[in-house]
């Protein structure tokens, strides 16, 4: 199954960080590729972390802004390097078991769907 790039768009927040990369860790499946972009964080704990975690696989890749853009900018920039359907996550989001193969599922089910957003409380 092919699955859409995910995109984390990361600004410090570094504890929220280390939750997001937690539960994506538990919960990806083994080929989906994730592109984190730094954007520009002052918390000089992010960059090293995000560059350690990305070394541990592969389909991790990491671009980091030498200028703060803002996150629309940031989030653009991603989604033009993915070359693919993108999922966007906030690096506070936690996803659970399932959650990517299941919106996969959604999106390859009908050719019309141009988006789809999960609903969680």
């Amino acid at each position: 199954m092919s699955f859409p790039t995910v995109i984390v768009p990361v600004f410090n927040a570094y504890e929220h960080l280390l939750v997001c990369l937690d539960s994506l860790a538990r919960n990806l499946p083994s080929n989906a590729q994730v592109l984190f972009i730094d954007d520009a964080s002052t918390d000089a704990r992010v960059y090293p972390f995000l560059q350690s975690w990305v070394d541990e696989e592969s389909c991790r890749r990491l671009v980091r802004h030498e200028q703060n853009r803002g996150f629309v900018a940031t989030a653009n920039h991603a989604m033009g390097l993915a070359g693919t359907d993108v999922v966007l996550l906030n690096s506070d989001t936690e996803v659970t078991s399932g959650w990517l193969e299941h919106l996969a599922d959604c999106l390859a089910s009908d050719r019309s769907i141009a988006t789809a957003t999960p609903w969680s409380n």
